[in-house]
């Protein structure tokens, strides 16, 4: 049996990061739970200190699209399409928020959680609600010719 973890979107989701060097973003891939078919516009939003670095949006048909899945509860690494961008070391807030998206229990979104979070051992006992949300940076690398 496995588990998923997934925290609701309500009014918005949010989680800090380090980074701890410069990097040029290609893609990222957030862990996204659809229950139903949620209408509205979803937003990945990244914050530096100075305010908002980078916005994405989409809907759950983008994502739906995207993953070629049709059933109406579904989870799924979304890879956010974008044009590379530099992110610099320091710290930074990543934000799941929407416009015209209304919370409800029978159609709604939400952010999986990390099952095991970096440092932490396999099969300890803990509260899976406190883990991090999901997703994966992938750095943009050129080829050396």
């Amino acid at each position: 049996m496995s588990t998923l973890i997934v925290e609701e979107l309500h009014t918005l989701l949010e989680q800090e990061i380090i980074n701890h060097k410069q990097i040029t973003v290609a893609t990222i891939r957030p862990w996204l739970y659809f229950h139903n078919n949620p209408v509205g516009t979803f937003y990945f939003n990244i914050y530096g200190t100075d305010g908002l670095v980078r916005s994405f949006s989409f809907s759950c048909s983008d994502v739906k699209t995207a993953s070629s899945l049709t059933q109406p509860y579904f989870h799924s690494y979304f890879s956010i399409e974008m044009t590379p961008f530099v992110l610099n070391r320091g710290t930074y807030t990543i934000k799941l928020e929407h416009s015209g998206y209304l919370y409800n229990t029978n159609s709604f979104m939400g952010w999986c959680k990390d099952l095991l979070p970096i440092g932490q051992t396999y099969g300890s006992t803990e509260d899976y609600t406190g883990n991090p949300f999901s997703f994966t940076i992938i750095e943009y690398k050129p080829r050396e010719t």
